[in-house]
């Protein structure tokens, strides 16, 4: 992989972003999920789960690819 990203700050920024974003809307997909698209509060909260660590999946492999892109 010789690809190399143009800007690793903007990269930090854009992983950070997605984080917040995912938080976001998994609270509120937790809060008003039972009551808008009828789910139980269990399946609404694996649903959360599962958005808060897609988020921070996404977050820590941006990192990664910006701190490589920095030490080549």
């Amino acid at each position: 992989m010789n690809q190399s990203v143009r800007n690793p700050a903007k990269l930090k920024k854009i992983g950070a972003l997605i984080l917040i974003i995912d938080f976001i809307v998994a609270t509120l997909f937790f809060i008003f999920g039972p009551s808008l698209f009828g789910l139980s509060p269990m399946l609404s909260l694996g649903v959360a789960i599962v958005l808060i660590g897609s988020g921070i999946v996404s977050f820590f492999y941006f990192r990664a690819v910006a701190s490589r892109d920095q030490r080549v």
